[in-house]
C-alpha cells in the first residue's frame, strides 16, 4: 500500500482539503502498515527498498555496531574494517555439516566446536578433508583423520612438511619419529639451527648435512667464530642408526646395532675405525689379527706416545693374565707380510721375563764358526764415563766406534739430526755381542785346556 497523505487545503474551511473522516482513515491506514513492519514487540522492522543511515547504527548492545571506522560484531566499536569477537565460545564460527570452525576465543588462530557448539576443540574436521590453496595440492591440507600437510612450497614436487600423530615430519610425508627431518637435494643443508651474532653472518650452532664434508657439525659460539668444534663425515656414516649415542645408567654409549663399523673421518678420509670385531684401527680400515692395530701415516712420526709424569707410576702396563705356560707380552716385525723379528714373553719354568730375537734355523743361513772372536773383541774400545743427568759411572761403549767393527749392533748415523735440527742419537744392542763373547770365552777355555795338559 502506498503513503496516504492528507490534503490540508488552502485555508480553514474552505472546502478545498480532505474531510475529517477521510483524514482519520489515512492516519489508520499509515499506523497499521507502519505496525505491521515493526510487528507486535516493535523489534523488527521492514525497509521494502534502499534506505541510508547517516551517523552510526547500534543494533542490540554488544552485538552489531556500525560506524566509520568499520562493522563490529559482540563488541561495541570495530578496531578494523570487520572486528568480531566474543566473551565465551568462538569468536567467529561457519558451520558446516560435521563440525563448527571458528577463531580461538583468547587469541589469534583457529578452533572448532563440536556439534552442539559448547566444547571448544583442536582446529580440524571430522569426516572431510579441508585444503587451503590450489588445486594442483600448493597449500595446507587437513584430511579426515586430522593429519596435517603443508605441500609443494616454492614449486617444488612433495610434501614439505606434516604433523601426524607420530610427530613432526620435515621434506617428509611420513615422520616415523617425533621429529623427522629430511632433504632430498644432496648437496643442501638438512637442519641450520642457527645463531645471529654481532658482526658475523648466520653461525651455525648445530648443522646436520648430508653427501657433504660434515654430516654433524657442532660450531663456535660468539662473535669470534673459528671452524669447527666437532665434524664427522657423511662419506662413512651411510645411514642414521639406532642407538648412535645413547645415556642410560650404564653410562654413555656411542656406537650402533647394525653390523656397520664405526669411522672416524678427517679431511675426507678415513684415520680410526672401531670395526664390527672389536679392533680399534688407527691409520688402517683392515686389522691385521684380533686385536687394535695401529699404522705409521707418515715418516718420522710415532706411531704411539704414551707419557707419564709421575716418578712413582708406571707410563704402560702390559699383563697376560695366563696362569698356565708361558705368556706372551710384545712381539716385533718388519715387512708388509708382518715377519716377526722377536718379543717380549714371560718364562715359566724359568721364572723370568725373557726379551728374545728370532733364532730359529729355519730364518738363518749358517755360514760357519766364528774364527776372528778376539781381534773383533780388540777392536772394541771400552770406556768408563757416565751418561749426561746420570750420577754413577760406568763402563760403556761408543755408538759409532762400536759400529764400525759391529755394525749390526747399531742403530742410526754419527751426528745425525732430524728436520727441525734436533740431535738423533744412535741407539745399540749390547745383547748382539753376546755370541762373540761365547766364541771368545770358548776359544779361551780351549787354549787352557791345551794349556793344562802339557
Amino acid at each position: 500500500m502506498s503513503k496516504q497523505t492528507i490534503n490540508i487545503g488552502a485555508s480553514p474551511n474552505d472546502g478545498t482539503g480532505t474531510p475529517l473522516r477521510t483524514s482519520f482513515d489515512y492516519c489508520n491506514q499509515n499506523f497499521t502498515e507502519l505496525y505491521t513492519a515493526t510487528g507486535p514487540s516493535g523489534n523488527n522492522i521492514v525497509v521494502p527498498g534502499n534506505a541510508t543511515i547517516t551517523g552510526d547504527l547500534t543494533v542490540r548492545t554488544n552485538k552489531l555496531f556500525v560506524n566509520a571506522t568499520g562493522v563490529g560484531i559482540g563488541n561495541n566499536g570495530p578496531l578494523s574494517v570487520l572486528t568480531v569477537s566474543s566473551q565465551v565460545g568462538a569468536r567467529l564460527s561457519v558451520r558446516t555439516t560435521n563440525a563448527i570452525f571458528g577463531t580461538v576465543s583468547g587469541g589469534s588462530g583457529f578452533d572448532s566446536l563440536d556439534d552442539a557448539g559448547s566444547t571448544l576443540v583442536p582446529f580440524g574436521c571430522r569426516g572431510s578433508t579441508i585444503t587451503l590453496g590450489s588445486s594442483a595440492g600448493i597449500g595446507f591440507q587437513i584430511d579426515a583423520s586430522g593429519n596435517a600437510t603443508w605441500q609443494n612450497v616454492g614449486g617444488v614436487a612433495g610434501t614439505a612438511m606434516t604433523l601426524n600423530s607420530t610427530g613432526l615430519g620435515i621434506g617428509v610425508a611420513s615422520p616415523s619419529t617425533l621429529l623427522y627431518v629430511q632433504k632430498s637435494q644432496s648437496a643442501d643443508t638438512t637442519l641450520v639451527v642457527s645463531n645471529e651474532n654481532a658482526g658475523t653472518a648466520a653461525t651455525a650452532r648445530l648443522d646436520l648435512r648430508s653427501n657433504v664434508s660434515n654430516y654433524l657439525t657442532l660450531q663456535s659460539y660468539g662473535q669470534n667464530y673459528v671452524g669447527n668444534v666437532c665434524g664427522i663425515a657423511a662419506a662413512k656414516l651411510n645411514t642414521i642408526l639406532d642407538n648412535a649415542l645413547t645415556a642410560n645408567s650404564s653410562g654413555l654409549l656411542i656406537g650402533t646395532v647394525s653390523t656397520n663399523p664405526l669411522y672416524f673421518v678427517t679431511a675426507n678420509a678415513v684415520k680410526m675405525t672401531l670395526d664390527t670385531s672389536g679392533n680399534l684401527l688407527v691409520g688402517t680400515t683392515s686389522a691385521l689379527g684380533s686385536g687394535s692395530t695401529f699404522q705409521n701415516l707418515g715418516t718420522a712420526r710415532n706411531v704411539l706416545t704414551l707419557k707419564s709424569d709421575a716418578f712413582g707410576s708406571y707410563t704402560m702396563g702390559v699383563w697376560n693374565a695366563s696362569t698356565t705356560n708361558d705368556g706372551l707380552f710384545q712381539y716385533f716385525a718388519t715387512e708388509t707380510s708382518l715377519n716377526v723379528r722377536g718379543g717380549i714373553s714371560y718364562n715359566r719354568a724359568g721364572g723370568l721375563v725373557a726379551y728374545n730375537t728370532t733364532s730359529d734355523y729355519r730364518a738363518k743361513d749358517i755360514i760357519g764358526p766364528v774364527s776372528n772372536s778376539g781381534s773383533l773383541i780388540d777392536s772394541l774400545k771400552v770406556y768408563v764415563g757416565k751418561m749426561k743427568g746420570a750420577t754413577i759411572e760406568r763402563p760403556m761403549l761408543i755408538a759409532h766406534e762400536a759400529q764400525e767393527v759391529a755394525p749390526y749392533a747399531v742403530t742410526g748415523l754419527k751426528d745425525e739430526v732430524d728436520a727441525d735440527g734436533k740431535d738423533k742419537y744412535q741407539q745399540m744392542d749390547v745383547s748382539s755381542f753376546v755370541p762373540l763373547l761365547i766364541a771368545e770365552i770358548q776359544s779361551l777355555r780351549a787354549r787352557v785346556q791345551t794349556l793344562e795338559a802339557r
